[in-house]
């Protein structure tokens, strides 16, 4: 699309006088002439001969929306409130499901493996329940995420006879 004005031969263009020729490569128009005086108040410069609006050879690359089964969606759904309903059940604290579950149910599914694999170790650190945060709490903040509760390796001791001398 190749835009050229008369106008722009004296090197002022009104910015609604543009629009206009735009919009009518387009096969539309402003028809608000309030709206365009208002618009034509604004001036553009340019230099005498000036393309304002040129074809780019290179195409424009649409990103690609990746296609996506219903099915599968609502299987991870299942599997996310089956997992739910473990996390309530062990975490043992029942305030704020209506804000928790939601929660959880954001999360992605490497997400709550971690959960799973830091809640023990979290449930034993507050063995009293009105220590424990509730559980949207645990969730929001990522508690999981805390170094205080990831399970720790316990390495044997070395015993004398592993160093040589």
């Amino acid at each position: 699309m190749i835009i050229t004005t008369k106008l722009m031969e004296t090197k002022q263009l009104a910015l609604g006088d543009f629009l206009q020729e735009v919009l009518s490569k387009l096969h539309m128009a402003i028809k608000d002439e309030e709206l365009l005086a208002s618009l034509n108040e604004t001036k553009l410069s340019g230099t005498k001969g000036l393309e304002l609006i040129y074809p780019i050879d290179k195409k424009v690359e649409l990103p690609v929306i990746p296609k996506v089964n219903a099915q599968e969606i609502l299987n991870e759904v299942n599997l996310k409130e089956e997992h739910f309903e473990k996390f309530w059940e062990m975490y043992n604290k029942k305030t704020g499901r209506t804000k928790a579950q939601p929660r959880f149910l954001k999360l992605t599914l490497k997400e709550i493996d971690a959960i799973f694999a830091t809640l023990p170790y979290y449930l034993k650190f507050t063995p009293d329940i009105k220590f424990r945060k509730d559980p949207f709490t645990y969730l929001n903040q990522r508690v999981w995420e805390d170094e205080v509760y990831m399970p720790r390796k316990i390495e044997s001791p070395q015993t004398a006879s592993a160093f040589k001398f």
